[in-house]
């Protein structure tokens, strides 16, 4: 009655028509009785509800009184405070004589509850429809189907929907002696059934944390439900909410730990009937805390680390034997470890480098989550770990070097590695930039070969990329290319020449970087130009002339060079007869 979470007791004491309520203490025993007058001479029954929707129990008398006796009937309204204490009576006139029984049930299905009782004297039963605020109209009666109706109380007895009453009458009409039960059928128009169901937004809620609570109504025919739904905590209405779009909600916050039962009752409309939402358990819990520490970030792959979670709330001791869950960045569970002494260790090597060939470092978010029971809420606490690849070194080597215009060159990078595990991987080799080859490696060495590297000077580099367990590394090295020496050599035939014919000149080019293909020679005699030849891919040019006089002539055979070749010359002694 004062909302402590301990029953109370509300007793009538006949006469002189006083209601009694006795507060418990929540161990067996109750305080002293307050004494409420019911505004009657005699107080025979007593219902407890609330009857002007504020969510606070109201008391419910039947009354009689009168000069000598119960000459009237009466229905006493006490509205309550909410504390245990209760306001002064208001009295409705139940239209009977020597009230009795009373009972509480919305009858014309407007969402209000009524008030029935039974009229003694009268052999009646009276109903005084409810306005909703607490007041109630006059009393309408009717027969009880008896003699003397001493009790009665409101059921759906054929499955409408409907509260019909059934009343205990002392006898039956004519039949003295003989106990009879009257029964009062509802004519109202049956209603649709409907069911209820309630649902909490956080389960389990902490300590003084609001948690909201939603009941959704649902009618076998569909469409809109009107009405009221009462929210119960363990039997109690703790609030009344009109429903919206078949909806009503109700928050509230918890200042005592105990487990909560609620159930959300729809008070039905004209159209749908009263239905109960099955019970919801609410755990009220106490905070827990999560702490997670490693042995030591960062470690290298495949080096073991130990997460220690401690589990701790200023409640009291986390029980051993509770489970804490690890995890790798949330999603995948590692292992479950038991709680002892408010602590849950757990050791893997497991954890993987960076997927990325190039990249030493991964992160790893670990996580572990308290489970938690039926006191102490889950926690979770977060820790990183960094986990490295090996250190891998590179070296870089060029032979020859320095080298010639279109001389091979062979570049050669070796990975050494410090831990345990092989080389795998590759290495990719640029000139600047740009991308010369990528090789595989193979017992820690990659290479490859080049020519014709152009003249100057290049920067090399070999960048290993490393594996799962190795690291990415890189060295360079300054490769410098000069023109290739050509060579020349010169010949002629027929030599000796007869004068007037046709002598054939040969200069072949060589070097040690390829040859000048299709690059003019210049033959000469006595400084006059004779004629140019292309060098042939062979590195061959050759040069016909009838124009050479008689005697010993020396001819020049001469190749300007380029910037990838150096300049050549040769001459030879023609004889012309």
């Amino acid at each position: 009655m004062n909302g402590d979470g301990n029953p109370d007791v509300v007793v009538v004491d006949g006469y002189p028509g006083t209601v009694a309520v006795l507060l418990g203490n929540g161990d067996g025993s109750f305080q002293a009785p307050l004494n409420y007058d019911s505004g009657g001479l005699w107080a025979l029954s007593v219902a407890v509800a609330d009857v002007n929707a504020d969510n606070k129990p109201d008391l419910v008398v039947a009354i009689c009184g009168g000069t000598n006796g119960c000459e009237y009937g009466a229905a006493a309204v006490l509205l309550g405070n909410g504390d245990g204490t209760f306001q002064p009576a208001v009295v409705y006139d139940s239209g009977g004589q020597g009230a009795n029984g009373i009972a509480i049930a919305d009858v014309n299905l407007d969402g209000i509850p009524d008030l029935l009782c039974v009229d003694w004297a009268s052999n009646a039963v009276s109903v005084m429809l409810g306005n909703g605020d607490g007041t109630f109209q006059p009393g309408a009666t009717y027969s009880s189907g008896g003699v003397g109706p001493t009790s009665l109380v409101a059921a759906d007895l054929n499955g409408e929907g409907n509260p019909d009453l059934v009343v205990m009458n002392e006898t039956a009409a004519g039949y003295f002696g003989l106990g009879a039960v009257g029964v009062l059928m509802n004519s109202a128009a049956p209603r649709s059934p409907t069911t209820t169901k309630l649902v909490s937004n956080l389960n389990p809620v902490l300590l003084g944390e609001e948690v909201t609570y939603s009941a959704t109504v649902t009618s076998k025919e569909g469409g809109a439900v009107t009405g009221w739904v009462v929210f119960r905590d363990r039997g109690w209405a703790v609030a009344t909410v009109p429903l919206a779009n078949n909806q009503a909600a109700y928050s509230t916050t918890y200042t005592t730990y105990g487990p909560q039962a609620l159930t959300a009752t729809y008070t039905g409309d004209h159209h749908n009937a009263v239905s109960v939402s099955p019970t919801l358990k609410e755990r009220i819990a106490l905070l827990s805390k999560t702490a997670l520490t490693t042995s030591g970030s960062p470690t290298l792959v495949g080096q073991p680390v130990t997460f220690t979670a401690t589990v701790t709330s200023s409640y009291g001791a986390i029980p051993d034997g509770e489970l804490v869950t690890f995890y790798d960045n949330s999603s995948t569970a590692l292992a479950s470890v038991a709680l002892v002494g408010g602590m849950a260790a757990y050791t893997t090597s497991s954890l993987s480098a960076s997927s990325c060939s190039a990249c030493s470092v991964k992160t790893h978010g670990i996580k572990a989550t308290y489970a938690g029971d039926a006191t102490f809420r889950t926690s979770t606490g977060w820790v990183q770990q960094l986990v490295e690849k090996y250190l891998a070194t590179t070296s870089l080597s060029s032979s020859p070097n320095p080298s010639a215009y279109g001389q091979a060159v062979t570049f050669t990078a070796a990975v050494t590695r410090t831990g345990p595990y092989p080389l795998t991987g590759k290495v990719v080799f640029k000139d600047g930039t740009t991308l010369i080859a990528t090789e595989t490696l193979s017992s820690g060495v990659a290479a490859i070969t080049k020519s014709k590297l152009a003249v100057g000077t290049h920067s090399i580099t070999a960048n290993y990329e490393g594996d799962a367990f190795n690291s990415g590394s890189a060295w360079a090295v300054t490769q410098t290319v000069s023109q290739a020496p050509v060579s020349m050599m010169l010949t002629s035939t027929p030599n000796p020449s007869t004068f007037g014919k046709s002598v054939k000149f040969t200069a072949t080019l060589t070097s040690n970087g390829g040859v000048p293909s299709f690059q003019p020679v210049t033959f000469s005699y006595n400084g006059v130009t004779l004629g140019t030849a292309n060098v042939s891919s062979t590195g061959v040019a050759t040069f016909l002339t009838k124009t050479l006089p008689q005697g010993s002539d020396t001819v020049t055979a001469a190749y300007a060079g380029t910037l990838d070749y150096s300049s050549a010359s040769a001459t030879v002694t023609q004889m012309v007869n």
